[in-house]
């Protein structure tokens, strides 16, 4: 495994960087007061996606979708709401329409909803701008960043914001 977020409905998904699968979790349902809620947690559904290409960092976004890094420099989109079981690598849409460069390792969800893909070969971070359904616009940014970067799932603090319950305050700086 390689990569790891929660989406909205509190599943878990897994990059596989060895497999070349992405996997889902979906625990078992249970009320937190039941006495049996920790025991039973792991009687839950698996789904695996036979993606066909080694996957780095993943993360989800408030439409429903799961972006996956993959390391020939693409990033593609899974939705969320998959039946449980075993699906083909087609139910994964390829999101830019040229690689952004071997090892890609990142994949994070900005504070807008673009994605995020961060090359470790190319030393880039590179924005796809989504539409408000997550179809691309075209509109693609690379920024030249330090050697060899390596991050994964959401790097971008997207994920802690909307799916857990988060304390505190947080603070964004624009420049």
């Amino acid at each position: 495994m390689y990569g790891i977020t929660t989406d909205s409905e509190n599943n878990i998904w897994f990059g596989g960087w060895g497999s070349n699968r992405v996997y889902r979790y979906r625990p078992h349902r249970l009320d937190r007061a039941d006495p049996s809620y920790f025991t039973e947690l792991g009687n839950g559904a698996w789904t695996m996606i036979e993606y066909g290409a080694t996957t780095g960092g993943i993360s989800a976004d408030l439409r429903g979708f799961i972006w996956v890094a993959n390391n020939s420099g693409y990033i593609a989109r899974i939705p969320q709401n998959l039946p449980d079981g075993v699906h083909p690598g087609s139910v994964a849409v390829q999101m830019n329409s040229t690689s952004f460069g071997g090892n890609m390792r990142g994949s994070g969800v900005d504070f807008d909803g673009h994605v995020w893909g961060v090359s470790h070969d190319t030393s880039t971070a590179n924005r796809i701008e989504l539409d408000a359904a997550g179809n691309p616009t075209g509109s693609i940014t690379t920024v030249p960043v330090g050697t060899n970067p390596y991050t994964y799932s959401d790097f971008t603090g997207y994920g802690l914001r909307n799916f857990t319950r988060p304390q505190g305050t947080y603070s964004t700086i624009f420049t």
